[in-house]
């Protein structure tokens, strides 16, 4: 658990209106669960769960537009958060261990 990497999630979060809430629910069961294994810093993010969440039933009319659309500027800002904080080889400035 990367603590730069929940504080970017924050500042991200709090600029786009969104809550977060931290969760072990899905830990072993999405796409980001083999980086956390290997030890990579990873981040789950989505609109929230629907009682067709995940099942047959579950149609494209159930995705959360909006949301989905404020969930991808978090995603955006957490990406460039760690950019910034990267300095490009043979230069200097960054913390150069992201988050």
């Amino acid at each position: 658990r990367s603590p730069a990497l929940r504080a970017s999630i924050a500042r991200a979060a709090a600029a786009a209106g969104v809550r977060v809430t931290y969760s072990t629910r899905l830990e072993d069961r999405s796409d980001q669960a083999s980086f956390r294994e290997a030890g990579v810093p990873a981040v789950l993010l989505f609109t929230g769960f629907h009682d067709d969440y995940h099942r047959a039933t579950d149609v494209a009319r159930r995705v959360n537009v909006a949301g989905l659309a404020r969930v991808v500027g978090v995603a955006e800002a957490i990406v460039r958060d760690a950019a910034d904080d990267v300095a490009p080889a043979g230069t200097t400035g960054g913390a150069g261990n992201g988050p």
